[in-house]
């Protein structure tokens, strides 16, 4: 939404309203994220702060990130894990499913510098929904399965076999 002083206003209403009760529903979370309209102009971006270990809810990791499976909007979800006993796994899938990325940073960590480089990274997105053409050549084993996005300064990197003898434009 709008950065206007009353959505400023109603924002802070919400925060100091908020009472930890001691969990994580990543399920929910993730479902009421992935539930809302994306604009149609942008690219929406949702930074996910979070150990990663969800105790109310759904808690199975895989279970998780499977649902993501059925998501068909464009979110990107940045999972931003914090502490030591982070779910990585999980956090990685989350990213890898809405073709985000993950940080992660430990207790002690300057947490400025890395939620500054965190914003660095996803601050200038150069390229969007990149899809691989590979013609009538078979491509397998191919990692990742959904191409991320590309940030100014990043790079991509793409492994897998394919089926076929002398050049071929990809």
């Amino acid at each position: 939404v709008p950065a206007t002083e009353d959505k400023r206003a109603a924002a802070r209403t919400f925060i100091q309203g908020l009472k930890p009760r001691g969990g994580t529903a990543i399920d929910d979370a993730l479902a009421f994220v992935l539930s809302r309209p994306p604009p149609k102009d942008r690219v929406p971006m949702v930074a996910f702060l979070t150990d990663g270990i969800p105790t109310i809810g759904e808690v199975d990791p895989a279970t998780i990130v499977k649902r993501l499976d059925k998501h068909e909007g464009n979110q990107r979800i940045f999972a931003f894990g914090v502490g030591y006993d982070v779910n990585t796994r999980l956090l990685d899938g989350i990213s890898a499913g809405t073709r985000g990325i993950s940080t992660y940073v430990r207790p002690g960590e300057n947490l400025e510098l890395a939620l500054s480089s965190f914003y660095e990274k996803i601050a200038y997105p150069v390229m969007t929904d990149l899809k691989l053409d590979s013609g009538k050549v078979r491509l397998t084993d191919i990692n990742p399965r959904d191409l991320p996005d590309l940030f100014k300064g990043s790079q991509l990197m793409m492994t897998g076999r394919f089926d076929a003898k002398g050049t071929h434009k990809l």
